[in-house]
């Protein structure tokens, strides 16, 4: 294996260690908002794992040209939530709400 396949392998751990620590975040800080203070780390990283899969199905649908009220709608069934319910938080974060 050559030096420069050797650096993009470790730059593509690298990546996708800060693609994880990113999402952990943003699922720790629903877990603290909803008042979930005793999660087991694999309940984490399920949801690590729902946050990744959303975000590579919605970067998908993105670029077969979907608009954001499409994406939205498809996201809704493909998670079984009322459109309505996505807007109302969407609109709360927007107003700091959140």
């Amino acid at each position: 294996m050559s030096p420069l396949i050797r650096r993009l392998d470790a730059l593509e751990r690298l990546a996708e260690q800060v693609r994880r620590r990113e999402a952990r975040d943003l699922v720790l800080g629903e877990m603290r908002r909803i008042g979930w203070h005793d999660a087991s780390v694999s309940e984490i990283d399920e949801g690590v794992d729902v946050v990744l899969r959303a975000l590579d199905q919605t970067a998908a649908w993105r670029r077969e040209g979907l608009t954001g009220r499409q994406i939205l709608r498809r996201g809704a069934d493909e998670f079984g939530v009322p459109v309505e319910e996505i807007e109302r938080e969407y609109r709360a974060i927007l107003d700091g709400r959140w």
